[in-house]
């Protein structure tokens, strides 16, 4: 599935004109260099990396959806651009999910807009966070039915490009991994809390205590994107609901 497949869910008319009125991918560019820029605009450019903030939403979203997005774009950037120590990228991750918690159609949008970070990112560095942006998104975040097919075949293709660097490859399999997990469990209810983040970043266990009618208790591991709990009767080990 290719994103001309999908255009008619993309605003590029609206989203060429806004990038043409205020500069951004089109630089310096005169007004009618820009404009004339613009016609020739493609759903392929929208979802091309630039050093500057969406000038609006990716996707056609309410008035409401448009303007949480354009909100959410420099945070995304920053996230990419910055040297941003792992508790702020937990935090401000687990900011733009809830989001998406509140507001479904923003989902979609979020998602693209992380993947956008990684298309035609030539700063290695840059390129990098994008791909542990993606990694962390993938395992809070499930796309639509209608834009998972294009997302699984990207992150799958990336895992496996030879023009990609060894890291960037080892990140999209991870990313790969964690979007078929999130899948098989569904959209999140509630945005994961910062620990949770940091734990999928780390690869590790978090822990919980579980009380049971015997009066018993036990200390049990569980991971951020668990969404059911699983124990034997005889010896209680189980997975652990991170998301009742």
């Amino acid at each position: 599935m290719t994103l001309n497949t999908l255009s008619e869910r993309f605003q590029v008319d609206v989203f060429a004109k806004a990038a043409a009125k205020g500069g951004g991918i089109f630089g310096k560019k005169k007004k009618k260099e820009a404009a004339a820029a613009a016609g020739d605009f493609t759903v392929e450019d929208m979802m091309t990396h630039s050093a500057s903030p969406m000038p609006t939403a990716l996707l056609k979203l309410s008035s409401d959806g448009v303007s949480k997005s354009v909100k959410m774009s420099p945070a995304v950037l920053k996230l990419v651009t910055d040297d941003v120590p792992l508790v702020e990228v937990s935090a401000t991750l687990s900011k733009l999910v809830k989001e998406t918690c509140k507001r479904s159609e923003l989902r979609d949008e979020l998602f693209l807009m992380v993947l956008r970070t990684t298309r035609a990112n030539d700063d290695a560095r840059s390129a990098i966070r994008a791909w542990e942006l993606t990694h962390l998104t993938a395992a809070t975040v499930c796309p639509s039915r209608d834009f998972v097919g294009f997302v699984t075949e990207y992150i799958n293709e990336c895992a496996h490009a030879d023009r990609n660097s060894r890291e960037v490859r080892a990140l999209a399999v991870k990313a790969l991994n964690a979007l078929k997990k999130t899948m098989k469990c569904g959209m999140r209810r509630h945005a994961p809390i910062t620990e949770e983040i940091e734990a999928i970043a780390n690869d590790r266990f978090l822990s919980t205590i579980v009380f049971f009618l015997d009066e018993t208790f036990e200390e049990l591991p569980y991971t951020a994107q668990a969404r059911s709990i699983h124990w034997s009767p005889y010896d209680r080990v189980g997975v652990v609901n991170a998301d009742p």
